[in-house]
């Protein structure tokens, strides 16, 4: 397709239910005199919303408003050059971790990544998400290039680095997830993950929580031996395909200094001296201007974030932390997302004291987190984990639907419904298997206040 040509909904392809609900929401859509009708690059995003909320149309309308002030306030458009990104940005694509990789036999694109280069502790969290923003506006680029119907695109991942201090940083890759689910719906074709250590097990249990359904079912995980008994070559030509992957592409293009190298897109590639190994030490002198850099602009972006939260929720000085994930929790539309981050959040917390306690770098739960997470720890967390030491299954159980209870007087209104029981579960189930970690960690109780905690919501 030629400059700014998109592809378009086709209506007469679509089930006459989702149609007529289509055509319903694009004429509330033109009826609004603040952003008016769907752009062509709308079109399928709310589309593809519209299924994933069952088709109830002022759900989708208010996502669409959503989605519209965080698409002016953050330009993802723009993005995608990467020689006007942020520090931490450039910072991310000069690991080498992601590239482009191919079209499939569909005109899908593909990008390829090895979590060997993820330098995560480099960046913050914000860095990281962007950083994932610009790739997701690449692939989207590529795929309204090249895709021959509705815009997709998937990816190839060797997750066979996966180490035990990457769980200090799964809550980059939930808010990641967070942020995907929400504003780009159902795009996703194929995840493929390559050679999953058994250590990736417990991570992908608190992974899987913050995918929706449509995703979930959109990942595979592949084992060398399925690699080189040609699984790959069902979608992808043996020409596009690395040898690693059972192709006949010289693995050589892997170490290249053209990063991340998508096609028919200038301006987009890393500067070639901004490429570095993080595991080799010192880092570079550029990389280290670099990492100061985006340091200093990640302290300035927090302070303006926490400045405007404190003043939207009117949160007391002495609860930094809750308007973090307060604000984490109204991003999802439904209740089912809220219900998903709260789980994910909960299990990440247990996940991330089991190691700090393995490594044996903190003999105390409050230190257990490192300072990019420790705002996400609010006090009923604290008050929730400090059962486990004392209290038997039933009682943790029954002390986090009472929790709920209580939050559903808040700005969420939790119900202790279905979802509710489920999260239970999900601490219950941690409880029986890790009360004697939980018991080593010290942990000491936390009597959370209205003054405090006004919002007690996990």
């Amino acid at each position: 397709r030629n400059e700014g040509q998109w592809p378009r909904v086709e209506l007469a392809k679509l089930d006459p239910a989702v149609r007529t609900a289509f055509e319903q929401l694009c004429a509330a859509a033109a009826s609004n005199d603040d952003d008016g009708p769907l752009q062509p690059i709308e079109e399928h995003d709310t589309l593809r919303a519209l299924k994933a909320r069952k088709l109830n149309l002022p759900r989708t309308l208010g996502w669409l408003a959503a989605h519209r002030r965080w698409w002016k306030e953050k330009q993802p458009r723009e993005m995608r050059f990467i020689s006007k990104a942020d520090a931490g940005v450039k910072l991310m694509y000069g690991s080498g971790m992601a590239r482009w990789f191919a079209l499939d036999k569909h005109g899908i694109p593909f990008f390829y990544a090895d979590l060997k280069g993820w330098a995560p502790h480099l960046v913050s969290c914000a860095d990281h998400t962007n950083f994932a923003i610009s790739g997701l506006e690449l692939m989207r680029e590529a795929a309204r290039q090249f895709c021959p119907g509705a815009p997709e695109y998937g990816a190839v991942i060797d997750i066979e680095s996966w180490a035990l201090w990457h769980v200090n940083y799964i809550f980059y890759i939930l808010d990641f997830f967070l942020m995907f689910i929400e504003h780009y719906p159902q795009c996703v074709s194929r995840i493929y993950l390559l050679n999953a250590p058994p250590l990736f097990a417990h991570a992908w249990k608190i992974i899987r929580r913050g995918l929706d359904e449509w995703i979930r079912e959109r990942i595979d995980f592949v084992t060398d031996g399925e690699i080189y008994a040609g699984y790959f070559l069902e979608r992808f030509d043996a020409a596009d395909l690395f040898s690693n992957l059972g192709g006949t592409r010289g693995p050589i293009e892997l170490e290249e200094k053209r990063v991340p190298g998508f096609w028919n897109q200038p301006g987009t590639d890393i500067e070639p001296d901004l490429l570095f190994d993080w595991r080799k030490k010192p880092l570079p002198r550029a990389i280290q201007q670099l990492r100061s850099e985006a340091k200093e602009q990640a302290a300035a972006g927090e302070m303006a974030c926490e400045t405007a939260e404190r003043k939207r929720v009117k949160m007391p000085p002495d609860s930094a932390g809750g308007g973090a994930l307060q604000m984490l929790l109204e991003a999802p539309a439904d209740k089912g997302n809220c219900a998903a981050g709260g789980a994910v959040f909960l299990e990440m917390c247990v996940a991330q004291a089991v190691y700090m306690r393995h490594e044996k770098k903190s003999s105390s739960w409050q230190r257990c987190f490192p300072d990019a997470s420790r705002a996400w720890v609010t006090p009923p967390v604290r008050r929730w984990i400090a059962l486990s030491p004392e209290a038997e299954a039933d009682q943790a159980a029954a002390g986090l639907l009472s929790a709920m209870e209580r939050a559903s007087s808040c700005r969420l209104r939790l119900e202790a419904d279905e979802w509710s029981v489920s999260l239970c579960i999900v601490i219950v189930d941690h409880l029986k298997r890790e009360v004697h970690v939980a018991r080593s960690l010290e942990v000491q109780r936390y009597e959370a206040t209205e003054a405090k905690c006004p919002y007690d919501v996990p």
